[in-house]
């Protein structure tokens, strides 16, 4: 993960509680600032950039274990915010509350927050131009079935000229870029695929479905029980992952509604470098999932070693029970419904215990102290889902994750986790 390093270009003044902005135009003496700042007992959460011109307000408050707010602050673009309290010697929860209650507002406590920087910036827009192209393919038939194209969009249609044309829209993910399209006659053992380099955007291809290359290399993957699973594969280039640019080739994207232990499929060989395979399942009254990017795709998808019982729901005496170690959980909640409109989405992350617990009603209510139509009787127990670490290395990872943004990630990763409902 990468190391943000900074200065503070103004002192707060030593309180047992305080929080402060801090105004980048205002020039002093950062060295001095660095040195007085006691770094073990505040939170800092540096907004690097215009984050605010794209995104909702974000009001942040530093709670006790008694849900009374010691520090609260409303967060700005360029400035960095700093809030102190006494963590040497008692935990505390960090709150964010982004966006507009009533309009799809979100709220995230992070349980026992570490005292470390927190940095929000401005995410690169990957592959933000979207142009298509238009797939003509002669000699085909009307059950031509499409199961991968770049990205994840296709738009199909077929008429009765040149024996059977066989239309397929698709989009690029960069303008002029690589596209690619698989797909099966119902009379052929296996699939033909079309690949090319550097398409304009907007353009329109013809290719004789008899010329297209057959996909030969076939996978199978075993899968435990289940009772519904869904499956997506992706390809990938070296040359196309980058911090701007992530372009993916969809390769398989389906469901089992019956639940499958076994699905075999065929991909052209050398093509790609790497493939994220990831999948979903319903089996044992909840839900696991499983994500694995790496050079091959994988064989097997195993049960994680770790699971939770979830023995009360309630904001103020959430309980939950653990067998393995998992690495962090979240446990979400929802206002109630208006006009069809969510108006609240509250998620609590807490690190791996044994025993969980956490009584947040005092903490919510008081921010909404001056909303009345938003109380904690109104929060509905939605699921708990816990994961395992692989992507990130800690709690404190995860904390800059869900506060900054998307990670850092490794150039191959596997997780897994489990949703749990009450």
């Amino acid at each position: 993960m990468k190391k943000i390093v900074l200065l503070l270009v103004l002192f707060c003044s030593s309180m047992v509680f305080v929080q402060c902005n801090i105004d980048d135009n205002n020039p002093v003496d950062e060295e001095t600032v660095d040195s007085e700042i006691d770094f073990d007992n505040a939170i800092v959460i540096d907004v690097v950039d215009d984050y605010f011109s794209q995104h909702f307000e974000i009001r942040a408050y530093l709670s006790d274990k008694n849900g009374t707010i010691v520090a609260e602050e409303k967060l700005s673009s360029f400035n960095k915010t700093i809030l102190i309290a006494d963590f040497e010697n008692n935990e505390y929860d960090l709150t964010l509350l982004r966006g507009i209650p009533g309009s799809n507002g979100e709220l995230q406590t992070f349980l026992n927050i570490e005292p470390t920087i927190y940095t929000l910036k401005l995410r690169p827009k990957l592959n933000p131009n979207f142009e298509a192209v238009n797939l003509e393919i002669t000699n085909a038939v009307p059950e031509f079935y499409v199961t991968g194209i770049t990205g994840d969009y296709a738009e199909v249609s077929y008429t009765n000229e040149n024996g059977g044309t066989f239309l397929l829209k698709g989009l690029l993910e960069e303008t002029p870029g690589d596209f690619f399209a698989l797909g099966k006659m119902p009379d052929e053992e296996f699939p033909r695929y079309f690949w090319r380099e550097d398409v304009p955007g907007n353009s329109t291809i013809g290719v004789n479905m008899l010329s297209l290359p057959f996909a030969e290399k076939s996978i199978t993957t075993q899968f435990p029980d289940n009772y519904r699973l869904d499956l997506t594969i992706t390809g990938h280039r070296d040359e196309d992952e980058s911090d701007d640019k992530f372009i993916k080739h969809t390769l398989l994207k389906t469901n089992f509604t019956a639940g499958t232990t076994s699905n075999q499929f065929y991909i052209p060989e050398n093509l790609f470098d790497n493939y994220e395979f990831a999948t979903r399942f319903r089996a044992n009254s909840a839900v696991y999932f499983y994500l694995e990017k790496s050079p091959q795709i994988t064989n097997i998808v195993t049960l994680p070693n770790f699971d939770v019982t979830i023995n009360s729901s309630g904001i103020n005496n959430f309980s939950m029970t653990s067998t393995g170690k998992y690495g962090f959980f979240e446990a979400l909640y929802t206002h109630d419904i208006t006009d069809s409109i969510l108006d609240l989405r509250y998620s609590v992350f807490g690190e791996f215990s044994e025993n969980t617990s956490f009584k947040l009603k005092t903490l919510f209510d008081s921010i909404f102290s001056n909303t009345p139509t938003i109380a904690s009787d109104k929060l509905e127990f939605q699921d708990v889902t816990v994961r395992d670490y692989d992507v990130v290395d800690s709690f404190s990872d995860v904390s800059k994750t869900y506060i900054g943004g998307l990670p850092d990630f490794p150039k191959f990763y596997t997780f897994k986790g489990i949703t749990r409902y009450e």
